[in-house]
């Protein structure tokens, strides 16, 4: 896997879990929820660059990953194939885990109004070559993620896991 593909992972269990509709198997311990306060886009992506973004576009995001080399990578977004959620619910669940294995995650709930509109998009996306199968995770502004997608998102209920602790994440949805 390489230094770019490592963002991707960060959503897949979201894709996976809203494809098939189902749970994370992890007893909730704690946690906490709030509305989401952030803007939160969901966007196609088009193409990958190994270079620098161009100053001024709106559809261009510095995806770079950190680490030793500092290499540049740029991905550009489809402005026809992205929408923007301005409401729902998010949950930072801590689970029961005694081993300590288990990671937090965020759970987001949209409207179904939203989960329709993500529904159509994700599903666009299926079959695609990549990185036109992927889907671009925007937090104000910045891509969180960008998981391709294998099967269309169907539920208006989300997991995201991976990565470190999803505090940060769960901070930068709910303000």
């Amino acid at each position: 896997m390489s230094r770019r593909t490592l963002p991707t992972m960060f959503l897949l269990a979201a894709v996976a879990a809203g494809a098939a509709g189902c749970a994370m198997p992890w007893t909730p311990a704690g946690g906490k929820s709030g509305p989401l306060t952030a803007d939160l886009t969901f966007a196609a992506v088009v193409e990958q660059t190994d270079q620098e973004c161009p100053a001024g576009d709106a559809t261009a995001f510095d995806t770079s990953w950190p680490g030793e080399d500092g290499a540049a990578q740029c991905t550009f977004v489809d402005p026809d194939e992205q929408f923007t959620v301005t409401s729902g619910e998010i949950e930072l669940v801590v689970p029961d885990g005694e081993d300590g294995t288990a990671q937090n995650y965020v759970t987001i709930s949209l409207d179904d109004a939203d989960a329709t509109v993500l529904s159509e998009l994700t599903e666009t996306l299926v079959g695609r070559a990549q990185p036109q199968n992927q889907l671009a995770i925007i937090i104000d502004g910045e891509v969180e993620s960008m998981p391709a997608v294998m099967e269309p998102i169907v539920d208006s209920e989300m997991q995201i896991s991976g990565g470190n602790d999803m505090s940060t994440v769960y901070d930068k949805l709910t303000g």
